[in-house]
């Protein structure tokens, strides 16, 4: 598992402890002793410090990594469209889910993740670091998280063809 902890308030608040996460259960089964979570490994990591040299200038591609909230039932929350710097030839898969948040369930309509559209936004430095704080209505239950690459690149090596590789 893999997790992004951010407070957005610049204060002093992470790196979080490892006692404070060692023995943490998740999970629907947690009270029956699944899904306990132990750190293996931490690192902090300031977006602002970052290289974005292979955002800029070049065409990309948006990764939705988490589900992206379009309505919901969750009290105050706004609807949302899909966002107009998501450039899409066709239909996105949606989904309905449940978001549970103090033992209330909501029924929450997504886009689903795993998806991949191009990015046709105009300031993809900006983009890229609200894509690792997720973005819409219910970012806080981390739904909106996505990645932006370059779109001639493939993010798993082992599937770009080995002409490109430079192994051919």
């Amino acid at each position: 598992m893999q997790c992004y902890l951010h407070t957005g308030r610049g204060d002093d608040v992470l790196p979080i402890g490892e006692d404070v996460l060692e023995g943490l259960r998740v999970g629907a089964a947690r009270n029956y002793g699944f899904g306990e979570l132990s750190v293996v490994d931490m690192q902090l990591v300031e977006l602002d410090e970052l290289d974005y040299s292979r955002v800029e200038d070049t065409s990309l591609q948006l990764e939705l990594v988490s589900p992206f909230v379009l309505s919901s039932e969750y009290p105050g929350a706004d609807g949302q469209d899909v966002p107009w710097w998501w450039e899409t030839d066709s239909q996105v898969r949606r989904r309905e889910t449940r978001l549970v948040n103090d033992g209330d369930v909501y029924t929450v309509e997504t886009v689903d993740h795993g998806q991949v559209v191009e990015f046709v936004g105009t300031d993809a430095v900006r983009t890229a670091k609200n894509g690792v704080r997720r973005v819409g209505t219910h970012s806080r239950f981390g739904f909106g998280e996505f990645r932006l690459r370059p779109a001639a690149q493939d993010r798993v090596p082992a599937r770009v063809p080995a002409v490109q590789r430079g192994e051919a």
